[in-house]
């Protein structure tokens, strides 16, 4: 009995033994690594950025010449990157012995606002963002003016711009999924108080819609262009009108 205890004793102290040694190697190794620059930060690969510049994000990663990717705080440069306005999400990761993989995804541009204080971005979300030169250069965007024109970016938010904000979200992404020829054809949207009004790109037809029943609208003229195959286009008429319940008036050119 002694002599098993004994044994047991022995194997326990052995193992010890050996842990406290790989756990030795291994400090050791860090410190090596620290000592001659094997994990210092090098490099970052950025990808998915349209609207915010790589120069804009690369300002964000001016650390100190000593900086290891261990003392990156990764969490810290994620919030300085969602604090950007076109930034949705950030992920990071360290990829060793030196390089930071940054992945940016960025808010979707549906449309230019023309608002009292400038051009805004509308975006997938509904929101309101600065409008930047890549924006202008990476996307085409219908432009947007009538109800919107008198608010500034900051109130446009409050009372009935809000809803207007809304229905317009809403209609350019319904568009989207369910019309896509449409969307790149329009050039500009008039918001009135009763209407929406959708002038296409490089003709001089317009369409007319009504806030209420939008979807239904939008789906009835898509059929009607498609009824129109090899018989004519929409280009032919001056006007469509559909803001009269299941019904679509024309006017030819």
């Amino acid at each position: 009995m002694l002599k098993s205890w004994r044994e047991t004793l022995l194997n326990l102290l052995f193992w010890l033994l050996i842990c406290g040694l790989l756990f030795s190697l291994i400090m050791g190794a860090v410190a090596y690594a620290h000592h001659t620059s094997l994990f210092r930060f090098d490099e970052a690969v950025i990808t998915g950025n349209i609207c915010v510049t790589e120069t804009e994000i690369r300002e964000l990663l001016k650390f100190e010449e000593e900086t290891t990717l261990f003392s990156v705080n990764i969490q810290e440069l994620q919030d300085a990157l969602l604090a950007k306005e076109y930034i949705s999400a950030v992920r990071i990761s360290r990829e060793f012995p030196s390089r930071l993989i940054i992945e940016i995804e960025e808010k979707t541009p549906l449309a230019r606002l023309k608002c009292h204080d400038g051009i805004m971005i509308l975006d997938l979300e509904g929101g309101v963002l600065e409008s930047k030169p890549t924006v202008r250069d990476h996307y085409v965007l219908p432009g947007v003016t009538g109800a919107l024109e008198h608010y500034t970016r900051a109130g446009i938010r409050q009372g009935g711009a809000e809803s207007t904000l809304i229905l317009l979200t809403h209609f350019l992404r319904f568009v989207g999924d369910r019309y896509v020829d449409l969307y790149p054809r329009m050039q500009e949207i008039h918001l009135a108080g009763d209407s929406l009004t959708v002038q296409l790109e490089d003709i001089p037809t317009r369409v007319y819609f009504a806030p209420e029943g939008i979807f239904d609208q939008v789906t009835i003229l898509k059929a009607f262009e498609n009824a129109l195959y090899e018989k004519g286009e929409l280009a032919d008429y001056r006007y469509v009108d559909l803001r009269v319940q299941d019904q679509v008036v024309v006017r030819e050119n």
